[in-house]
């Protein structure tokens, strides 16, 4: 037992997460720990939580590379299902009003410096990855709800190692996509550009996150003012948008509908808007629809209808309750503002990581013009800037 607790790559562990991490019953394990706490080789941090001493760190005998593999990996198995348990809680109470919100959020408080440790671990066992990509998707949720940008990036530059460690290039890829988002909301565009440019030389050809891909650039675009560019790469990305994720088809809506307010093509926006709306209404995405109302409000002012705007304002500081709505479908609410949305989530969700293995990225077009970086859209003359490079099978696993 001592020496599987000086494996584990975080400071102090549960007593259900050391059971888990030996395969042991936990009535056991306690046995043991208190042994060993007896013998001052195991310190108890707080109640039920227990650290390995500095002294019994060094004195531990380690167990056989594979054994190691195991343990690592269980390890990062139990954590994984209690992040993606968690996560769906607030997911489903975005403000974490009830008590399951409440405790979820509280589980999150006490273990994302645990999961964030656990996912930064050098050389992590490749059984692992899966559980490890799913780690990374829940912290970025947490600290996304929890506003602490500087932690998503910590999360982000985690998983990024991870994946190079285990050559995962569709993870190393989201990581990217990750990063680059970040990299966009602190006005760094060129880290933004940068990151995308690597994300489009990771994701191998048919992979489902070439959808993400185009969203992020039409962000990107959208930040820069070209919105030529941004609208295309929206419709690329909506023309292979999964019905079954409504958080980004409302995304999408919105962002269409701010680049029409911006070429002052009103009706446009409106007709676009509504579409966003319905969606939103259909998933009971509260944030996506309080966004569309406030858009709303704004192509009504525009239009020379104050009474309309203030009315679409007041509905989008007042989303009608998940519990008055439609069944819901799962829900990643839209980002505020006129301009880039996206599902800025306000919990994590489950099983949403990259797939355990992927295919090696393929070879793709370079090139710029006078638009710099950023993918081909089909059908639009020029040379190619590096992005999409073809279709091909799609990847096992969901996308997040």
């Amino acid at each position: 037992l001592l020496g599987v607790l000086a494996l584990a790559p975080v400071a102090e562990l549960p007593e259900a997460a050391v059971a888990a991490m030996t395969d042991t019953r936990l009535d056991r394990v306690s046995e043991q720990l208190a042994e060993l706490s007896s013998r001052s080789l195991v310190q108890w941090s707080r109640p039920s939580r227990c650290r390995i001493s500095p002294e019994a760190r060094q004195l531990a005998d380690r167990p056989p590379a594979p054994a190691a593999a195991r343990a690592v990996t269980r390890l990062a198995r139990y954590f994984a299902a209690l992040a993606a348990g968690h996560g769906e809680a607030l997911a489903s109470n975005p403000g974490a009003e009830t008590a399951a919100g409440e405790q979820a959020a509280d589980w999150f408080r006490a273990e994302d410096v645990a999961l964030l440790h656990l996912l930064g671990a050098p050389d992590p066992p490749a059984q692992a990855a899966p559980h490890l990509w799913q780690i990374a998707a829940a912290l970025d949720a947490w600290f996304a709800r929890e506003n602490r940008q500087e932690d998503r990036g910590a999360a982000a530059e985690a998983m990024a190692r991870a994946a190079a460690s285990l050559a995962a290039t569709t993870a190393a890829a989201i990581a990217e996509l990750r990063r680059s988002a970040l990299a966009r909301e602190r006005g760094d565009v060129a880290a933004a550009a940068q990151s995308l440019e690597q994300a489009h030389q990771l994701l191998p050809p048919g992979s489902p996150w070439q959808n993400q891909l185009h969203s992020e650039w039409a962000a990107y675009f959208m930040a820069i003012g070209d919105a030529e560019a941004a609208g295309e790469h929206l419709r690329a990305a909506r023309q292979t948008r999964s019905r079954q994720d409504p958080a980004r088809r409302v995304a999408d809506r919105i962002n269409q509908a701010a680049l029409e307010i911006r070429a002052r093509e009103l009706g446009d926006a409106h007709g676009t808007l509504l579409q966003a709306l319905d969606v939103a209404e259909n998933a009971a995405d509260l944030d996506g629809q309080a966004h569309a109302h406030e858009l709303l409000g704004v192509v009504a002012w525009r239009s020379g209808h104050p009474h309309r705007a203030v009315r679409a304002l007041v509905a989008g500081s007042r989303p009608v309750r998940a519990d008055q709505q439609r069944p819901r479908a799962g829900p990643l609410p839209a980002a505020r503002g006129v301009g880039p949305a996206g599902p800025a989530r306000r919990g994590p969700r489950a099983g949403r990581g990259p797939a355990a293995a992927e295919p090696g990225p393929a070879g793709g077009a370079a090139g710029r013009d006078r638009r710099g970086p950023g993918p081909p859209v089909p059908g639009r003359g020029g040379r190619p800037r590096p992005g999409v490079r073809g279709t091909g099978r799609a990847l096992p696993g969901r996308p997040g």
